[in-house]
Formats: structure tokens, C-alpha cells, sequence
């Protein structure tokens, strides 16, 4: 099949942008078509880099095509090499799969997993038009994994996981690689583990941002949403306060601190998951011109409206939303101060802490939730399944 001309020059921005680090990756998608699995948009569109949804339920995405830089920078954390299996949790589009059996070769295999038929339907077409043999699209729940294939050289997860299933553990091979959007306490980001028996450890980690992922293995999660305001736990939380809590008028504090989005979204909204044990995220409808500005009634709203998204703290007295205004940083506070307070201290030693990024980051992941020996300065994070061990900043 002749590959469209879009791909040239996707391909060279994600190079260029240093998405796109190997010769391998390279050669893998500038040898893939990728209009050809997701024909519900143009040409044009398909090699914006932009992540396109594919499926919506209730007006929510629950499938899509990811951007392809997240794409390409997953594909370099995962190191596949010619000749290995890999398996894939969440088919999506094809278009994954497609580029991971050009790196396996006619030597190695590939396996994707999707819970609903109609997406694994409709990847296997995708794959079929684009030419592309060794790929299995197999109906399931990704958490089992597909034992019928292991064990797998490669894993690799295109959704967010809130632990690691034990069937994913089991079907590795030893000195394996599992690449996973790891929910750390409400804050995904993309880790690529190495198989060390009862434990994994980090080679490296990279921001992301994935659909949870859906049937038994999804993970606790409350999520709570009224007038135009959404809040997120990545746990079971009583949220009854609620709504009496952002009716209030918002109290503003500014930080006297500047920070760019990127240090926001990247560093700052993990700092504040890892150390605030309220941590929530809140979208909702803000004024235009404030990222976000000073919130108004219950419902956020102005004649002019935008959605924002921001990293944010509950206790049983007041809710703390962490805003950016004119790149400043500031605090609003609903109800009382107390979770603002904690906040503005976070966010004061983040910076003293020299504004630690995720390339910093080290996780170690271990089988079970028992207490595990460790230094004190690690962030322990106990699960269904594991417990993550988490050591930031480290050098």
C-alpha cells in the first residue's frame, strides 16, 4: 500500500520534537498508513498530532487513537526488539499493534486485547486494509491478560491502570518489560518496569494521560459531578460535603510563585498526589482569560466559557483548587483554609525542592501489600495486588 504524504511529515515533527528517538520506531511508522485506521476522520486530520476518539458512551470517550507522540515516546520506553511477543492491553484503533508488529518482524508476534467486540472488529479491518500479518485481536478483559500466548517478552498497556494485575505479572517473561499509564494516587504516569522475580523497577517514566481502564480491573475511583464542575478521587471518598462546599464564595490566595503548564501538569500535580492525601482533580467550566480564574457561583460559570483542569485538595472543612492566573500561581479556597494551607505548603516545597520533573522519578513495584523494608524518604503506595514504592527527587 503507498503510504500518504502526511506520514512524512508527522514522522519528521515527532523526530524533530524527540518523540522519536531509534532508527526502528522511525522506519515503523514511516511505513504505516495512519489514515487507514481511523477512516471516520480525513487524511488530513489523521496525521495531525492529535489523539482522535473512536468510541463514545454516554458522551464519553471510552476508545481512541492516542496522539502519536505519546505513541512513539511509549514505543521507545518499551525497547522492542525482532523476534519478541508482546502483548497489548487495549486494541483501540489497530494502529499500535500495527507498529509494534513492524518492530517484532516476521519473527516475533504480537497480541491486543479489547473488551468490546465492535473495537476488536473494527481494528482487525483496520489491520486487514493496511496489510499488516502477525498481529491476534483477541475479545477479553484486558486485567487476565492472554495467557494462550505467554509469555510475553513485552507488555504494554494503552489504558490507565490503577495496579498491576496479576496476570500481567504472571504471563512476563523473566527479565521481561511491562509498559504501563500507573495511577499514582490520581496522577498517571507511563513507567516502564523491568521483571526482577517477586519485584519490577523503573527504567524509565514519561507523562501521560490514558481512559481508565474499564471491566473487573478498572480500580476504585469517585467521581463526582454538578452544574459544570467535575471532581475526581482516585479512591472511594464520602463527597456529601460537597456541593455546600463550592457554593461558597472562593477566597483567592496568591503563591507569589510563577510556573509554566508544563511544570504544573508535569511535576507539581504529582507532587501534591504523592504528599496531600486529599488529592482530587477538578474540571470545570472557568471564566476565559484565567487558567483558571477565580471561581464564582456553584456551577463556575460565565457568559464566555472555557473547561479547565486542575490538580486540587478535599478535607472535611474546605476544597482547594490550585490555579494558574496570568502564570501566576494561587489557591482558592471553599469553605475553610485548612486544605488551602496545605497546599500552598506543598507548593512551596516543590520549588525549594528544585521543581522536580517526572524523569526523576523512580518506582519500584512489589508483589503484595505487606509491609515492605525501605528507606524513610520513599513515598509507599499500598494496592489491591502490589505496593509502589516511589523515590523522588532523586538524582
Amino acid at each position: 500500500m503507498a503510504v500518504h504524504p502526511g506520514v512524512d511529515e508527522l514522522v519528521s515533527g515527532l523526530v524533530a520534537a524527540g518523540a522519536i528517538k531509534s532508527p526502528a520506531v522511525e522506519a515503523a511508522f514511516r511505513a504505516l498508513p495512519r489514515h487507514v485506521f481511523v477512516p471516520e476522520v480525513s487524511a488530513e486530520h489523521a496525521y495531525r498530532n492529535e489523539a482522535i476518539p473512536t468510541k463514545l458512551v454516554d458522551g464519553h470517550a471510552v476508545s481512541s487513537a492516542s496522539q502519536p507522540s505519546i505513541v512513539a515516546v511509549m514505543l521507545e520506553q518499551l525497547d522492542v526488539q525482532p523476534g519478541q511477543r508482546v502483548l497489548e492491553i487495549g486494541a483501540g484503533t489497530g494502529y499500535n499493534a500495527a507498529l509494534l508488529a513492524r518492530l517484532v518482524g516476521p519473527s516475533g508476534h504480537v497480541v491486543t486485547v479489547d473488551l468490546d467486540e465492535d473495537i476488536v472488529e473494527d481494528a482487525r479491518a483496520h489491520l486487514a486494509a493496511a496489510g499488516v500479518d502477525g498481529v491476534d485481536v483477541v475479545c477479553g478483559d484486558g486485567g487476565l491478560g492472554h495467557p494462550a500466548g505467554a509469555p510475553y517478552d513485552r507488555i504494554v498497556l494503552t489504558v490507565g491502570a490503577w495496579d498491576l494485575a496479576p496476570a500481567w505479572w504472571d504471563q512476563l517473561a523473566a527479565g521481561g518489560r511491562l509498559l504501563v499509564p500507573l495511577s499514582l494516587r490520581g496522577v498517571q504516569r507511563c513507567v516502564a518496569l523491568e521483571e526482577h522475580g517477586s519485584w519490577m523497577e523503573s527504567v524509565s517514566v514519561c507523562d501521560c494521560g490514558f481512559m481508565r481502564l474499564r471491566g473487573e480491573f478498572g480500580g476504585p475511583e469517585t467521581v463526582m459531578s454538578m452544574g459544570g464542575v467535575t471532581i475526581t478521587f482516585d479512591a472511594e471518598v464520602d463527597v456529601t460535603g460537597i456541593p455546600e462546599l463550592v457554593v461558597r464564595p472562593a477566597v483567592a490566595r496568591d503563591l507569589n510563585l510563577s510556573a509554566t503548564p508544563v511544570e504544573v501538569f508535569g511535576g507539581l500535580a504529582l507532587w501534591l498526589a504523592l504528599y496531600d492525601h486529599g488529592y482530587c482533580t477538578v474540571d470545570a467550566v472557568w471564566q476565559v482569560g484565567d487558567d483558571p480564574p477565580t471561581p464564582t457561583a456553584a456551577t463556575f460559570a460565565s457568559n464566555e466559557e472555557t473547561v479547565g483542569w486542575s490538580p486540587a485538595s478535599l478535607d472535611r472543612e474546605s476544597l482547594a483548587v490550585l490555579a494558574r492566573m496570568n502564570d501566576r500561581l494561587a489557591v482558592h479556597a471553599f469553605g475553610g483554609e485548612s486544605s488551602a494551607d496545605r497546599v500552598a505548603d506543598a507548593v512551596k516545597r516543590w520549588d525549594a525542592r528544585g521543581r522536580p520533573s517526572s524523569r526523576s522519578l523512580r518506582v519500584r513495584v512489589h508483589l503484595g501489600t505487606h509491609p515492605v523494608g525501605h528507606a524513610a524518604r520513599l513515598v509507599e503506595i499500598r494496592k489491591r495486588w502490589t505496593t509502589v514504592l516511589i523515590d523522588w527527587p532523586s538524582s
